[in-house]
């Protein structure tokens, strides 16, 4: 795993040195809101999760 981090990290910058990673267009922008109101509380995380997997009842 360490292995596989260590080239995540040079990629990363390499691509921030080459300036093909632009943090321009990500900063102070708000995430998509993705609460449904009519879901309870209590079934929110199980309904993200199904949701995520494309397995969202109607």
């Amino acid at each position: 795993m360490f292995l596989l981090t260590r080239i995540a990290e040079r990629k990363i910058s390499q691509a921030i040195e080459d300036g093909s990673l632009d943090f321009a267009k990500w900063k102070n922008v708000p995430l998509p809101e993705d609460d449904d109101p009519q879901v309870p509380d209590d079934l929110r995380i199980a309904y993200k999760m199904l949701k995520n997997a494309g397995y969202l009842p109607p």
